[in-house]
């Protein structure tokens, strides 16, 4: 900033909202440049503002206490719509969120994107934090722009104790859908979180075999994702369909067949009551090495499988606010985004 001003600060407007906006992302380094070069007035109230963030950031109590004393109100957004309270409760500070609470801070504050402080606590795994949250009233269903709620993402992020949190509240939605129709027991089945599915499992409330809008089960998410545990698992549950289909008659049996795992292969043919005619299941088993975790930058939103680097995807800029992607062969069988009716960009990540 220092340098930019100086090479060219004639051609700077610096307005109150760039002072606000640096307030407000605990910038005091930036407040004190500005007040110093008299380029603005810098009011002392933005000052605690910015002090304000950087000790949530910390969890700095002492600093909080003494700023909520002096009048420093819990409010403030920064660009992203984030308050010190849902700061504190995405870093894990209960001491700071439950000082915040009791000074009056929205519990149920909703950042850009949709998130809400359990939400932000949930999916970094903070279990006395949401249970602070949810003692004050926080909204357990509250989803994000891509339909996740605070249960979506402890069972993505597999935080098996988060989980058991959320379950035991009886507002809760255990099966809850986002935006393409996923569960909770979906999404912790795509990323092979067992020991979060044998507690969703235990719960009588929850529906292990609810398909997505592709109509892929959470069977099929976990064989197409070669995740092991999982599939043992949801076939010992008997509780869900083992010859089950997506929208483009893909089955567990097809899908284990074009990614080569052979043991997933086994476990199919033990478990199936009937030998179903299925799309590839004349394909030859070759044994493939799983997918590591720097091979893929995205993943494909129709069959959830990761999209390797180099190679070719179609992106949507419309759909779960423009972060929608499908790779090149569920485009080539017929897949479509959320709306049939919007324009493809075709990608390659490097």
């Amino acid at each position: 900033m220092a340098l930019l001003l100086g090479r060219r600060g004639d051609e700077i407007s610096i307005t109150e909202g760039v002072v606000n906006a640096a307030a407000a992302c605990g910038q005091d380094e930036v407040l004190n440049l500005l007040s110093q070069q008299d380029l603005i007035s810098v009011q002392d109230q933005l000052f605690c503002i910015a002090k304000f963030y950087n000790a949530a950031k910390r969890g700095d109590v002492s600093c909080i206490q003494q700023l909520l004393c002096a009048g420093t109100k819990p409010h403030t957004r920064n660009f992203r719509g984030e308050t010190p309270l849902w700061i504190a409760a995405a870093k894990g500070y209960d001491t700071v969120v439950k000082l915040l609470i009791e000074h009056g801070a929205n519990v149920n504050v909703v950042d850009k994107d949709g998130f809400t402080p359990l939400y932000a606590a949930a999916a970094q795994g903070h279990e006395p934090v949401v249970k602070l949250l949810l003692e004050h009233g926080a909204n357990i269903n509250a989803a994000d722009d891509h339909g996740w709620t605070p249960l979506s993402s402890a069972s993505l992020n597999g935080h098996v104790e988060v989980v058991k949190v959320l379950l035991q509240n009886a507002k809760i939605d255990p099966n809850s859908k986002d935006n393409i129709r996923r569960t909770p027991f979906f999404l912790a089945a795509w990323k092979g979180n067992w020991k979060v599915l044998e507690l969703l499992l235990a719960d009588t409330r929850v529906e292990p075999d609810s398909s997505d809008r592709y109509a892929s089960t959470p069977l099929l998410t976990a064989v197409a994702n070669g995740q092991e545990e999982v599939v043992d698992l949801l076939i010992a549950s008997n509780c869900v369909n083992m010859d089950c289909k997506d929208s483009f008659g893909r089955t567990p049996l097809s899908w284990a067949r074009r990614t080569g795992n052979a043991q997933i292969m086994k476990l199919l043919t033990a478990g199936s009551k009937k030998d179903a005619v299925v799309l590839g299941e004349n394909e030859p088993i070759v044994e493939k090495e799983p997918l590591q975790n720097d091979e893929v930058r995205r993943w494909c939103d129709v069959c959830t499988v990761g999209i390797l680097k180099g190679n070719v995807y179609h992106q949507c800029g419309v759909c779960n606010r423009g972060d929608f992607d499908i790779c090149a062969e569920c485009v080539e069988i017929g897949a479509h985004c959320l709306d049939g009716f919007h324009w493809w960009v075709e990608k390659k990540d490097g």
